[in-house]
């Protein structure tokens, strides 16, 4: 980067009235069976530099294993200085897209980290095990112990008429470990395949979740 370069990124960052991150591979890295973060060099310092210029931030991620305000929780203990209110996962973005929509009862590929946001907004998420009559939507997450009642469930579904989207369609995300396996787009290529309807992305890069983030800042 030459020194004109520099000085235009650096007063692109100036002018900026709020910020929005990514979180594995740009503030922390975890590992593969979720256990703990670790931060990133510089990321606790420029967070804290924002807490302290009063500049907000929010920090949106694909990952669906834990509610936003448990990962909040986790970023805190780090020394990371954000609100329960600022941190957005698909979940978060699928909650506030299903009830702008009217979609009510949604069957979930997934686990507390989906269900939660979901009933915390209202709306009946639903699992494939305890599935009674029909749903609007099918919405597909983290889900490492996915099996083929799932998947037939899903499918059904989706044959019935319910729509289909995705908290990612990454095949892979980062972590201590290397890169691991994105299980969303695994099971919604599944999906698709089968019933030939596409899926709509809920997580970055969807235009909702940027709106649902730059909403929060």
């Amino acid at each position: 980067m030459t020194n004109a370069q520099a000085a235009r990124a650096l007063a692109r960052l100036r002018a900026a009235r709020g910020f929005v991150f990514d979180l594995d591979g740009t503030l922390v890295l975890g590992d593969k069976r979720h256990g703990g973060f670790r931060p990133l060099p510089g990321a606790l310092e420029f967070t804290q530099m924002l807490a302290e210029r009063r500049l907000p931030f929010v920090v949106l991620t694909n990952g669906t294993v834990f509610p936003p305000a448990q990962i909040a929780v986790k970023l805190r203990a780090l020394g990371f200085p954000i609100e329960d209110s600022k941190m957005v996962t698909p979940a978060s973005v699928a909650a506030d897209y299903f009830v702008g929509r009217r979609i009510r009862r949604i069957l979930v590929l997934g686990g507390a980290g989906i269900l939660e946001p979901l009933a915390a907004a209202g709306l009946e998420p639903v699992l494939p095990r305890d599935r009674r009559g029909d749903v609007e939507a099918v919405f597909i997450g983290w889900f490492r112990d996915f099996r083929i009642d799932d998947l037939e469930a899903a499918c059904d579904a989706v044959w019935a008429g319910a729509r289909v989207f995705s908290a990612s369609m990454a095949p892979f995300y980062a972590t201590a470990d290397g890169r691991a396996l994105g299980t969303s787009r695994a099971i919604a290529a599944m999906i698709t395949s089968l019933t030939g309807r596409r899926a709509t992305v809920l997580g970055k890069p969807a235009l909702h979740a940027l709106k649902v983030a730059a909403a929060r800042i």
